[in-house]
């Protein structure tokens, strides 16, 4: 009898023990399911973030392209504009070599500038084709009006013209500049979080599986007692 009484003590004794540490270990891998899956959430989160970031560096990268090529098609119709009046000009000091040449650089002149087709409705390029329309129609009035003075008024303004495009385009080149790097932060930062919470989610798993393994054994010692 005592034998038996000190057999089944001993069961009772190994339940106990398994259902205490059941007890302890349940609610903590029920704990560690929860915050694997809100971990899963928050990395789900970043990586859309970082997706979004892309798409929108890309788009900001293209529109920064877009700018760029507008700066230089402006500049190059100037300077093709700049190159049929120097071209066509030098040399005609007196007023009579002027007189020969004055009409027909100034009708191609008009006609090079009006074939100029901004690279966007709303942008640099559409700006500038405004101000190339009212020079066109300057150059269109010349055989009647135009004097020296006129030609050295039009090489002035492609001189402004070209100093505003360079700084224009100097702005946009840093402000690129910035954005890029501001970009680069904070993908650095999106990446750095997305590696912790991977690390972490890792971690998760593998503290579960040994929560997992320990509570089934827990609960086959009982049953089996």
């Amino acid at each position: 009898m005592d034998t038996f009484d000190r057999k089944t003590d001993s069961l009772e004794a190994v339940v106990v023990k398994n259902q205490r540490l059941e007890m302890i270990d349940a609610p903590v891998l029920a704990d560690r399911k929860t915050e694997q899956g809100n971990r899963h959430t928050e990395l789900g989160q970043r990586e859309a973030m970082l997706g979004a970031l892309d798409d929108e560096n890309a788009r900001l990268i293209d529109a920064f392209n877009a700018a760029v090529a507008e700066h230089a098609a402006v500049r190059t119709m100037m300077h093709q504009a700049r190159s049929i009046i120097t071209e066509a000009f030098k040399g005609s000091d007196s007023e009579h070599a002027f007189l020969e040449v004055k009409t027909s650089a100034m009708s191609k002149l008009a006609t090079h500038i009006k074939a100029f087709k901004p690279l966007a409705d709303q942008g640099l390029s559409h700006g500038y084709a405004q101000i190339f329309n009212v020079i066109a129609m300057i150059a269109e009035r010349a055989p009647q009006v135009a004097n020296q003075g006129m030609v050295d008024t039009l090489l002035r303004i492609f001189d402004d013209i070209e100093e505003n495009l360079e700084t224009s385009l100097s702005i946009e080149r840093e402000a690129e500049r910035q954005r890029l790097e501001a970009f680069a932060t904070l993908r650095g930062r999106l990446n750095g979080e997305i590696a912790k919470l991977n690390r972490r989610i890792a971690d998760l798993g593998r503290e579960i599986l040994n929560l997992q393994l320990a509570v089934s054994n827990y609960q086959e010692n009982v049953s089996g007692a």
